[in-house]
């Protein structure tokens, strides 16, 4: 017996030298070392059998009738093998180019990169694409030999998938296993940016779309501000539906209020009633409110609910 493997107690990914001199232990598994080997066989013709066990426990052994090594100035290479018999037929399939025999080790295709195929759990071993190997038809080929492999990224894109460039400018889509590239670019009102693992173009606060076309969105008034955790009372810039945007004063100490009208102590009682007449007239979907404290008066209008229920005083 020159070779022995069981349960993979022993580990095979040795040095040159291990090869040479021998690995393992004979009690379990082992190799006596290709030196051994070729000291051996060199007496006179040897059969080199080999048997083989599968998962459900049959067996099976091959033969090979005139078996010789070189030594180790030829690199222990195979030098005759003489004629193959088999005592059973071996339900053995050959793995193809570039594939391997893994155990439940999922693989991927070219047309389908971000899946993993898990193989049929019957089977215990199979031959599969190791990684950065891709299916492709019937072949296992370099993940960058397929289609849509994105140059410096070390990825395959998805058919219909795209990816933009690390400065947004170009933007790279799969379509029939083939790159087609065309230039991209944010709106003025828009950031490149990567946000939850996607590299685009974003709106910025306040604006809506693509990123390559981006349209405000608000703020319609002060309490969308304060919705916003703007919490200072300060002047603001508000553009309600239709607007362009103008200057407000907004007061956020309560809830975010903004003040329509401010003045000092008026004596002018007419320009009193005036102003609750006004504040009357002021369509139900706003809640107004009038204070008066040490001589100074504020108007001042809050957006509600769709649902809640308006009042209006003055």
């Amino acid at each position: 017996v020159i070779q022995r493997r069981i349960d993979g107690s022993i580990g095979f990914n040795r040095t040159w030298d291990e090869y040479k001199n021998g690995i393992g232990f004979l009690g379990s598994e082992f190799l006596i070392g290709n030196e051994r080997i070729a000291h051996l066989i060199h007496q006179k013709r040897y059969q080199l059998r080999i048997d083989l066990e599968n998962y459900a426990g049959q067996s099976y052994s091959l033969t090979y009738d005139n078996f010789r090594i070189a030594d180790e100035w030829g690199n222990y290479s195979i030098k005759s093998l003489g004629v193959f018999e088999r005592t059973t037929v071996l339900p053995i399939t050959w793995c193809s180019t570039n594939m391997d025999n893994y155990d439940n080790t999922c693989e991927r295709t070219c047309e389908n990169p971000n899946d993993c195929v898990i193989p049929d759990q019957a089977e215990p071993e199979r031959c599969l694409c190791p990684g950065n190997h891709m299916i492709f038809g019937d072949s296992c080929i370099p993940q960058e030999q397929c289609g849509c492999y994105v140059q410096g990224e070390d990825f395959v894109l998805a058919e219909g998938e795209s990816y933009i460039n690390s400065d947004c400018s170009l933007r790279m889509t799969c379509n029939s296993n083939a790159l087609t590239s065309e230039s991209y670019s944010c709106s003025a009102d828009a950031t490149c940016d990567e946000r939850n693992d996607v590299h685009r173009c974003y709106c910025n606060e306040w604006f809506e779309g693509d990123g390559v076309t981006c349209t405000r969105s608000g703020p319609r008034d002060c309490s969308d501000l304060y919705a916003a955790d703007r919490r200072n009372n300060r002047n603001y810039t508000i553009y309600p539906a239709g607007s362009s945007g103008f200057e407000v004063y907004c007061e956020m100490s309560s809830r975010g209020w903004t003040v329509t009208m401010l003045w000092v102590q008026i004596q002018d009682i007419d320009l009193v009633r005036t102003i609750k007449t006004m504040m009357d007239r002021v369509p139900l979907i706003a809640q107004k409110n009038t204070e008066v404290a040490g001589g100074i008066q504020t108007i001042v209008i809050r957006a509600l609910p769709a649902t809640a229920t308006h009042s209006a005083t003055a």
